[in-house]
């Protein structure tokens, strides 16, 4: 497993994950994830695009 963090100032960053869409291996890889699960009414009730 390669690593997937780095240190900075001293402080521990994860990385971002890009073109990932495992959330399995957002979990053991230790990326950065961030649920937008509460922005899914606002989406179909706005007809925004999603990107």
């Amino acid at each position: 497993m390669k690593k997937n963090n780095s240190l900075k100032g001293g402080i521990l960053m994860k990385k971002i994950p890009i073109g990932i869409n495992d959330f399995k291996t957002l979990i053991e890889n230790n990326y950065y994830y961030i649920d937008k699960t509460k922005h899914i009414e606002d989406i179909l009730n706005d007809g925004s695009e999603v990107i």
